[in-house]
């Protein structure tokens, strides 16, 4: 399940069938860094490794309700709110784009470039000679960069549209903004 969905909360055991709850933690947490693990075991002795896989909740059986509603209004990662935007953009290190911590996918690597440079630019206006200076500063600007650019630009609009986000890149005549 945690390879085809994005989970927040993982409710986990530590002594499963197969595996330990603290070895499928960590295999979770390699697919999804910011999901909040909550342990509900009988075994005490194994909380301090539950927290060094960064658990939000370490609950010793038997649990109430209250001890599942309290580590879930105190989680590590806070859940999403339904109607916040969950577009997550990384600048620092890697420049990576995630849709509800899903990598994006764009069908040219140049499309992450380009987005990447009008994240930079905070919204304002980006000329096609602007762009194409950053995109390919050692080549001369011409009828095929003008046309490279313009297919990027569609793919960036299309890559964002499949995941329901309309309105983060405006294109008017020759400029280019996100918002």
């Amino acid at each position: 399940m945690v390879k085809e969905n994005h989970i927040d909360i993982a409710f986990l055991d530590i002594e499963m069938p197969r595996i330990s709850g603290i070895e499928l933690a960590k295999k979770i947490k390699e697919k999804n860094p910011f999901v909040n693990i909550v342990f509900i075991t009988a075994h005490k002795e194994y909380a301090l490794e539950a927290f060094r896989v960064y658990a939000t909740a370490y609950l010793l059986k038997p649990i109430t309700e209250d001890a599942v509603r309290d580590a879930i209004s105190n989680l590590r990662y806070q859940l999403p709110k339904e109607n916040e935007d969950k577009l997550q953009v990384q600048c620092f290190g890697v420049f990576d784009v995630k849709y509800h911590g899903v990598p994006v996918s764009f069908e040219r690597r140049k499309t992450k470039e380009l987005f990447a440079i009008l994240v930079d630019r905070k919204g304002a206006m980006c000329s096609s000679d602007t762009l194409i200076a950053y995109l390919w500063p050692d080549k001369e600007e011409n009828d095929s960069i003008k046309s490279q650019l313009r297919i990027l630009i569609a793919d960036l609009i299309h890559s964002l549209e499949a995941i329901g986000l309309k309105d983060i890149v405006f294109r008017e005549r020759d400029f280019v903004r996100h918002q």
